[in-house]
């Protein structure tokens, strides 16, 4: 399996950097295994260098579409992409946040020397099967020869003009709302960005990415979800009628468009009860993740609106994984019917910015 990979991933770049050398293969495998390759010691001298390099390039990739990812993006394997200096014109992302997660990929933990032992292993064996137009011993004296991080090699660099930053899948995935977020931030001094969507498509997780990416707010609708005398039938039977939005409106939404501090208790609704205050102060950039955010006496305040979806497999795969099988046929025959009509009559998905699936 490792094997089948290293030649897609190889062949791949051949194709698209004809002027590939052994070492930019090794290159190649390295950052797969170790991603950036090394701690960021200074951020402000890295940044520094981040415009420097960028002032080298800019206006160069005005043209690119945005909306096709391999203008600037180079999936290289085993949970990592090539994002190119070029996603600053073609996107519009800014150069802080292009910054940002390169720098938290470069401070994550990830790679052993094991590991890329077993990836030049498997690049060696293609090169004795022909596979690859290189031969082992070539291999082998690009990797004596470089120093631990490697360099694209004179041919790649002359032919090719690199300029990248290895990046984490995961800071990758949704690089097109990051790019809004920047633009919103840029005109505005608050932005409010709602994320709605299936059960299981990953809200949570994104909340959480961009919360690490901009330091922002994160506030969850789960926390607002109906206490046990709000749950009428009259009520459930609403679309959209199972969350609080109220509430939400009242404590959240109103202190939060003042751009003043505000506190709100979570309602579990595992506990029944509601848990200890949360504290939220104003911050440029505030995150509202779960489904009922879209709500429509909500959907105003909302500067950008995400939708994420989720193929319906899989949607039961990862709600089995995280739910004991009561839970798992409430989520089937109760809570997912009510969300689709929730979206089905209020054309959530359409009405959104972003849809990612």
């Amino acid at each position: 399996m490792l094997k089948i990979t290293v030649q897609k991933l190889c062949e791949a770049q051949i194709a698209q950097y004809p002027a590939t050398q052994a070492v930019d293969l090794l290159k190649l495998l390295f950052q797969g295994e170790f991603g950036p390759g090394h701690l960021i010691e200074d951020s402000t001298k890295s940044r520094r260098f981040l415009a420097e390099e960028y002032e080298g390039i800019k206006g160069r990739h005005s043209g690119l579409d945005p909306e096709s990812p391999k203008a600037y993006l180079e999936p290289i394997g085993f949970g990592f992409n090539r994002l190119h200096l070029s996603a600053i014109d073609a996107l519009g992302i800014s150069q802080n946040t292009f910054h940002r997660i390169f720098e938290l990929s470069a401070l994550s933990q990830h790679g052993t020397n094991e590991g890329f032992a077993q990836k030049v292993a498997a690049l060696k064996e293609l090169c004795r099967e022909n596979t690859l137009p290189f031969d082992e011993d070539e291999i082998d004296r690009s990797h004596a020869e470089s120093p631990a991080l490697f360099r694209h090699s004179e041919a790649f660099r002359s032919a090719h003009s690199p300029a990248y930053r290895v990046v984490k899948e995961e800071f990758c995935r949704h690089i097109a709302l990051l790019a809004k977020i920047d633009s919103s931030l840029a005109q505005n001094p608050q932005t409010i960005v709602a994320i709605d969507g299936d059960a299981a498509s990953g809200k949570t997780t994104l909340g959480g990415v961009l919360r690490l990416i901009y330091d922002c707010n994160l506030i969850h609708m789960d926390h607002f979800f109906l206490r046990q005398e709000q749950r009428s039938q009259e009520r459930l039977a609403q679309p959209g009628g199972n969350v609080d939005y109220e509430r939400f409106k009242e404590e959240v939404l109103t202190p939060l468009l003042a751009q003043a501090p505000f506190t709100y208790r979570p309602f579990d609704c595992q506990t029944w009860d509601f848990g200890d205050e949360i504290a939220v102060s104003p911050n440029h950039l505030t995150i509202i993740e779960g489904c009922y955010s879209h709500h429509p006496t909500l959907v105003d305040a909302h500067d950008i609106k995400v939708f994420l979806k989720v193929d319906s497999q899989e949607q039961m795969r990862r709600i089995a994984l995280r739910n004991v099988p009561p839970l798992v046929e409430k989520f089937r025959d109760i809570w997912i019917p009510m969300e689709k009509k929730y979206f089905a009559a209020f054309d959530i998905e359409v009405n959104c910015d972003l849809v990612f699936e």
